[in-house]
């Protein structure tokens, strides 16, 4: 538990852009699982005070969107033709 509040206290001292980014980072990764990011939320977020909830969903849009394109450049030069044939 002590652990828990230690981590929150340093969201709450961060900037928000830092919070934002650090979040964008972490949804970026491939192979990230869906039910991370609603955790994420909730246990950095319990007081409502850390993060706003537009720009969570934004950046959890963007995070989704940005491991699709990941996954996609992977498999594309990695010889995976993951579309059918391209004209």
């Amino acid at each position: 538990m002590a652990i828990c509040q230690v981590v929150r206290g340093e969201m709450h001292a961060t900037r928000g852009d830092d919070r934002y980014f650090g979040l964008y980072i972490i949804l970026s990764i491939p192979g990230m699982v869906d039910t991370i990011p609603p955790h994420i939320f909730s246990f950095f977020n319990r007081e409502g005070q850390v993060l706003e909830v537009t720009n969570f969903a934004l950046v959890n849009f963007l995070g989704g969107i940005t491991r699709v394109f990941v996954l996609f450049a992977l498999f594309y030069f990695g010889g995976v033709n993951l579309v059918g044939k391209l004209s």
